[in-house]
């Protein structure tokens, strides 16, 4: 028999959260601790000025749902003309680019190509273009 996979929940450090909430004035929290057993912060209307710390993985979300479905859901919300301010990791070279300036570009999903066989990946990987420009 498989165990359910252990949730594990990340909170924010209160002087990170004070710093941002000073600039920004947040009125709503879609991933609250303790969160509630019902609640799904997908599926509510958010604040006009939002803090959205979301689960690291999908095991770690409420009904499953991970990272991808709280930033799905940031869009739809900032198209209503709301800010959301988004805390989330990455890995520290995309740190030291942001840090460095560089221009972002989505190229969407990328289908590499086998070195050996030049044949595309069957999983085309979501890729970044990073542009360094000269001074």
């Amino acid at each position: 028999m498989k165990s359910e996979p252990k949730k594990e929940y990340w909170i924010t450090p209160p002087e990170l959260y004070k710093k941002l909430d000073d600039e920004f004035h947040f009125d709503f929290d879609p991933c609250p601790y303790p969160c509630p057993d019902e609640y799904d912060g997908t599926e509510v209307e958010w604040g006009n000025s939002t803090y959205l710390n979301p689960p690291f993985r999908k095991t770690d979300g409420k009904h499953g749902k991970g990272p991808t479905a709280f930033i799905r859901k940031a869009i739809q919300e900032n198209k209503k003309g709301k800010t959301i301010v988004i805390l989330i990791n990455t890995n520290a070279f995309i740190n030291m680019l942001i840090e460095a300036g560089a221009e972002m570009r989505s190229m969407k999903r990328v289908k590499w190509l086998d070195g050996r066989t030049k044949e595309p990946w069957k999983s085309p990987s979501n890729t970044t273009c990073f542009i360094l420009h000269s001074k």
